[in-house]
Order: structure tokens, then sequence, then C-alpha cells
């Protein structure tokens, strides 16, 4: 059974994807939104945590790993999310800080999978956006029922 994370997670309000990016730059969002546009928000996510930028620097996961970097982040962030114990005390700090805004919430957990994922938390927090988008939209509990290889 999954833990229970508290209001702020299982009441995530259910708005538009633009509430959600509201505070990226406007490149980072016509970026996302281009993506999101041509492939739906679950592609876009992996199109962007693999993307490898340009030719002089390494992809968000590093060199070599970049095509792996999906996989990862939705491994830690299911954890995170759908109750893991490795996360327990990080879900307790979102409780402590509830009601936080959604520019607070995206940085914090963006911050804690960077942290464990080995990457700058920059780099994923509108992958962090859009899948808080997709549970606000369907719900953590069914969000979490999704067999993962769904996604």
């Amino acid at each position: 059974m999954m833990n229970q994370i508290g209001n702020v997670l299982e009441n995530l309000p259910e708005k538009p994807l633009d509430y959600w990016l509201a505070d990226f730059k406007p490149y980072q969002k016509n970026h996302f939104n281009t993506l999101n546009d041509q492939y739906g928000t679950e592609k876009a996510i992996e199109l962007w945590l693999s993307s490898s930028g340009s030719g002089s620097t390494a992809g968000f996961g590093g060199e070599g790993r970049s095509s792996d970097m999906y996989d990862h982040f939705m491994s830690e962030f299911r954890k995170l999310i759908c109750g893991d114990e490795e996360y327990a005390e990080i879900r307790e700090q979102i409780k402590c800080e509830s009601p936080l805004v959604q520019s607070s919430l995206i940085s914090f957990i963006s911050s804690k999978l960077g942290e464990a994922l080995g990457v700058a938390s920059v780099s994923i927090t509108i992958a962090v956006a859009a899948l808080l988008y997709i549970i606000g939209k369907v719900g953590i509990r069914c969000w979490c029922e999704i067999d993962k290889n769904q996604l």
C-alpha cells in the first residue's frame, strides 16, 4: 500500500501546464511547449531529459548517460511520489512546508532528485513540473498505480 504523502502532493490542483511552467524562462517554456504540442507531455519529458544540448557539452545525464537519464529520473520520481521508504524524510519535509506554491514545490523536489541522480537540479525542473501537472490531472493514487513501463 502506498505510503501517504500528505495534503501537498495528494491534493495537487488540476491546473493547465502553463500554471506549472509559469516561473520558467520563456525560452524553456517555449521549447518544452513545442515538444509537448508535437509529442504529448510524457514523450516531451523524455525528450527533454534525453536532450544532449549543444555539441560541446555533455547531456543532462553526463557523458554517455543521457539516454538513461529519463529512466533513472522516472524511477527516483516514482519512489519519491509513491511512498518508497528511501524518500520518507523528504516527504515529511514536504508535509511540514505545506502549503507550498508550485515554484517552491518544483524547486524542492528537483533539488532532492538532482542529488539522488547526480545532476544539477536545473536540468530536471521542467520535467518535475510537467509530472506534477500530470499527477494533478489524474491524481497521485492513480499515477502511482500506473505500470511504470507505461510512462
